[in-house]
Protein backbone atom coordinates (compact mmCIF):
# COMPACT_ATOMS: atom_id res chain seq x y z
CA UNK A 1 0.00 0.00 0.00
CA UNK A 2 1.43 3.10 -0.64
CA UNK A 3 2.21 5.53 1.93
CA UNK A 4 0.46 9.38 2.63
CA UNK A 5 3.09 10.47 3.48
CA UNK A 6 4.73 10.38 -0.29
CA UNK A 7 6.42 13.36 -2.10
CA UNK A 8 3.80 15.14 -4.05
CA UNK A 9 0.58 13.77 -2.19
CA UNK A 10 -1.91 16.88 -1.31
CA UNK A 11 -3.06 15.96 2.29
CA UNK A 12 -5.31 17.38 4.64
CA UNK A 13 -3.26 19.23 7.49
CA UNK A 14 -4.30 20.63 10.83
CA UNK A 15 -1.61 23.58 11.63
CA UNK A 16 -1.86 25.15 15.11
CA UNK A 17 -1.72 28.72 14.98
CA UNK A 18 1.64 30.38 15.43
CA UNK A 19 3.99 33.64 15.15
CA UNK A 20 6.33 30.97 13.06
CA UNK A 21 3.77 30.63 10.09
CA UNK A 22 1.18 32.63 8.74
CA UNK A 23 -0.86 29.56 7.76
CA UNK A 24 -3.09 27.88 10.23
CA UNK A 25 -6.01 25.55 11.06
CA UNK A 26 -7.31 22.74 8.47
CA UNK A 27 -6.20 23.08 4.91
CA UNK A 28 -4.54 21.10 1.96
CA UNK A 29 -1.34 20.60 1.86
CA UNK A 30 1.83 19.31 -1.01
CA UNK A 31 4.46 17.24 0.71
CA UNK A 32 7.98 18.48 -1.30
CA UNK A 33 10.36 16.51 1.11
CA UNK A 34 11.32 13.36 -0.83
CA UNK A 35 10.50 10.02 0.18
CA UNK A 36 13.76 8.52 2.08
CA UNK A 37 12.98 11.43 4.55
CA UNK A 38 9.15 10.69 4.63
CA UNK A 39 9.94 7.38 5.51
CA UNK A 40 12.48 8.21 8.38
CA UNK A 41 12.01 11.50 9.50
CA UNK A 42 8.51 12.45 12.17
CA UNK A 43 9.25 15.76 10.13
CA UNK A 44 7.80 16.79 6.00
CA UNK A 45 8.71 19.32 3.98
CA UNK A 46 5.12 21.02 3.54
CA UNK A 47 3.59 24.14 0.79
CA UNK A 48 0.23 24.95 2.11
CA UNK A 49 -2.63 25.51 -0.31
CA UNK A 50 -4.58 28.48 0.02
CA UNK A 51 -7.95 29.01 -1.65
CA UNK A 52 -7.41 33.13 -1.42
CA UNK A 53 -5.46 34.45 -4.85
CA UNK A 54 -3.63 37.83 -3.04
CA UNK A 55 -1.62 37.60 -6.62
CA UNK A 56 1.81 36.95 -4.57
CA UNK A 57 4.73 36.24 -6.86
CA UNK A 58 5.11 32.56 -5.46
CA UNK A 59 1.45 32.05 -5.18
CA UNK A 60 1.00 29.21 -8.25
CA UNK A 61 -2.27 28.49 -9.55
CA UNK A 62 -3.43 24.87 -8.93
CA UNK A 63 -4.18 23.11 -12.61
CA UNK A 64 -8.04 21.91 -12.44
CA UNK A 65 -8.36 23.28 -8.70
CA UNK A 66 -9.68 26.29 -7.10
CA UNK A 67 -6.40 26.29 -4.90
CA UNK A 68 -3.02 27.84 -4.85
CA UNK A 69 0.29 27.31 -3.31
CA UNK A 70 1.70 29.16 -1.53
CA UNK A 71 5.44 28.60 -2.03
CA UNK A 72 6.67 31.13 0.06
CA UNK A 73 5.53 29.58 3.22
CA UNK A 74 7.47 26.61 2.59
CA UNK A 75 7.55 24.87 6.13
CA UNK A 76 8.98 21.57 8.17
CA UNK A 77 6.13 20.09 10.02
CA UNK A 78 5.51 17.28 12.17
CA UNK A 79 3.88 14.17 11.10
CA UNK A 80 1.39 14.08 13.45
CA UNK A 81 0.05 17.12 12.08
CA UNK A 82 -1.50 15.51 8.74
CA UNK A 83 -4.87 14.31 9.26
CA UNK A 84 -4.97 10.51 8.60
CA UNK A 85 -8.68 10.30 8.54
CA UNK A 86 -9.05 12.62 5.19
CA UNK A 87 -8.22 11.42 1.95
CA UNK A 88 -5.46 12.63 0.01
CA UNK A 89 -4.94 13.38 -3.88
CA UNK A 90 -1.87 13.05 -5.81
CA UNK A 91 -0.13 15.94 -7.26
CA UNK A 92 -0.49 16.96 -11.15
CA UNK A 93 3.16 16.87 -11.91
CA UNK A 94 2.83 18.66 -14.81
CA UNK A 95 3.40 21.90 -12.57
CA UNK A 96 6.54 20.04 -11.02
CA UNK A 97 8.80 22.70 -12.73
CA UNK A 98 7.52 25.43 -11.79
CA UNK A 99 7.36 24.30 -8.35
CA UNK A 100 10.78 23.42 -8.44
CA UNK A 101 11.75 27.36 -9.92
CA UNK A 102 9.40 29.18 -7.05
CA UNK A 103 11.50 26.94 -4.23
CA UNK A 104 14.19 27.91 -5.53
CA UNK A 105 13.72 31.40 -5.66
CA UNK A 106 11.91 31.08 -1.73
CA UNK A 107 15.26 29.79 -0.91
CA UNK A 108 17.52 31.94 -2.74
CA UNK A 109 18.85 30.20 -5.37
CA UNK A 110 17.26 32.04 -8.03
CA UNK A 111 15.24 35.11 -8.71
CA UNK A 112 11.96 35.97 -10.47
CA UNK A 113 13.90 37.59 -13.59
CA UNK A 114 16.13 34.48 -13.92
CA UNK A 115 12.77 32.05 -14.01
CA UNK A 116 11.25 34.91 -16.30
CA UNK A 117 14.19 34.30 -18.98
CA UNK A 118 14.04 31.49 -18.94
CA UNK A 119 10.59 30.85 -20.23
Amino acid sequence: MKSIYNFGNIVWVNLPKSDNHLQHGIRKALIVSNNKNNENSPNLHIIPLTTKSKRFVLHLHRNNARDFYCIEQLMLIPKEYVMLDRSYEYFDDSQLKDIYNLIDVQIGRKTISDIRRSV
